[in-house]
């Protein structure tokens, strides 16, 4: 397992860089992270939704409940904040 930051300075900046009209955004309140992504029809996505404090949404609906969780970021220092983290699995 991989663990990857969901914060608003990384993984969405990472997506919303490529270029291809994805466009996401973190709400760190509602732990709730938002895709918008063209030509995708969320409600055919396969899996069911589950369980988790965490929503991922996609062209408003909800895909997928994940569990996460809040840890001060280690690169950060003594300047260090509070940053969201979830589990990233490869298949």
């Amino acid at each position: 397992m991989t663990v990857r930051p969901a914060d608003a300075g990384s993984v969405p900046n990472a997506i919303n860089a490529l270029g291809t009209g994805f466009k996401t955004s973190w709400d760190g309140n509602t732990h709730t992270w938002s895709i918008t992504a063209p030509s995708v029809d969320a409600s055919k996505i396969a899996g069911g939704v589950g369980t988790g404090n965490t929503s991922i949404v996609i062209n408003g609906v909800t895909v997928k409940k994940i569990n996460t969780f809040s840890h001060l970021d280690p690169a950060g220092g003594k300047n260090a904040v509070q940053t969201t983290y979830f589990p990233l699995l490869r298949k």
